[in-house]
């Protein structure tokens, strides 16, 4: 996986066709006396180390922009350089407010850091694990759907949510159409927005699915999302299953996805379990419950997750599982 994930030193030369002088020693070669320096800003070396650090970040974009990558490297570390040699001329290295965001700043790469070699052990998910995860979910695969639909969202205020879900539930029993609806929180001077929508199973949440595949043409189903009702009437569907060879590249993602948020979550609960926490000043009034293992358990920053897992915040329906639609997608092969 980690193998994947960053490409070596020496294969970075190959693919990216690192050239000149200065480069070549990075690259293992040290003919002609080259250096390990890239360039000088003043009396400052920018080294092929940085460049090639920076280019192991993102190896897709420098296998993209091929040997000009380096150079680009290379250009931004100058501009980068000259700021910072004003900014440390100006001492604002010294700001009470720069000081702080390097600290916290050190705090996040060393807790990811920590983070990242904990998941980087994880097992791959086995050729039985995806089948199982094809077969839990024939709404996404076996029996995938595109849908045609019709979307009212309507806000509710907080204080009068409940009542008025339960008012748009009564409506859509009673078969309500979507412009009804809508015209419904017009009256009630609601937020709302109505709109046509085409969308591939996978583009919708998931929690909705297997309910969405049984709504018969012209009626609706309801979600609600905090302070928003999500209405959603089928007007039309086909079927485009995807077979498990087309998905596999998706489903393992998921699953890799789903194992490292469950070990950060994991070890997150068990060092905090461990540490000894002691909330004081004004933070000892709100602290939190006692857990059985720990004295006010519980810390103001937990460990962060690693950068690579993109775990913390999914932003796609499909989040809960570890399945987001563009990576679906992309391993459906859909555009």
């Amino acid at each position: 996986m980690k193998k994947q994930q960053s490409l070596s030193l020496s294969r970075l030369c190959v693919v990216l066709g690192l050239s000149g002088a200065a480069l070549l020693t990075g690259c293992g070669g040290k003919e002609g006396g080259a250096t390990q320096v890239a360039a000088k800003v003043n009396d400052k070396e920018l080294t092929v180390h940085q460049i090639n650090f920076l280019l192991q970040q993102n190896p897709q974009r420098a296998a993209a922009a091929g040997g000009a990558a380096a150079r680009e490297v290379l250009e931004r570390l100058i501009d980068q350089e000259v700021i910072l040699q004003q900014a440390l001329d100006q001492k604002l290295d010294r700001d009470p407010n720069v000081v702080s965001a390097i600290e916290a700043a050190k705090r996040d790469i060393i807790a990811r850091a920590y983070m990242d070699r904990l998941v980087a052990k994880l097992p791959a998910p086995t050729a039985q694990d995806v089948q199982s995860y094809f077969d839990s979910k024939p709404e996404l695969f076996s029996q995938r759907q595109i849908y045609n639909l019709t979307e009212l969202q309507v806000a509710l205020p907080a204080d009068q949510a409940a009542a008025l879900q339960a008012e748009l539930q009564t409506q859509l029993q009673a078969g309500k159409p979507a412009e009804a609806i809508a015209q419904w929180a017009q009256e009630k001077q609601l937020r709302a927005a109505l709109n046509h929508i085409t969308r591939a199973a996978e583009g919708l949440p998931l929690s909705m699915l297997p309910q969405l595949a049984k709504v018969a043409p012209g009626q609706g189903l309801m979600q609600i999302d905090g302070g928003l009702a999500r209405i959603l009437y089928v007007e039309s569907r086909r079927t485009e299953p995807v077979s498990l060879d087309q998905a596999r590249n998706a489903i393992q993602a998921a699953l890799i996805n789903e194992r490292k948020r469950q070990a950060v979550q994991d070890e997150v609960q068990r060092l905090r379990s461990a540490a000894k926490v002691a909330y004081e000043g004004a933070f000892a009034a709100s602290a939190p419950a006692a857990s059985p293992t720990a004295t006010q358990a519980g810390t103001p920053e937990t460990p962060a997750a690693p950068a690579s897992a993109e775990m913390a915040e999914p932003a796609s329906p499909a989040a809960s599982t570890g399945l987001d639609e563009a990576t679906l997608k992309k391993g459906l092969g859909l555009k």
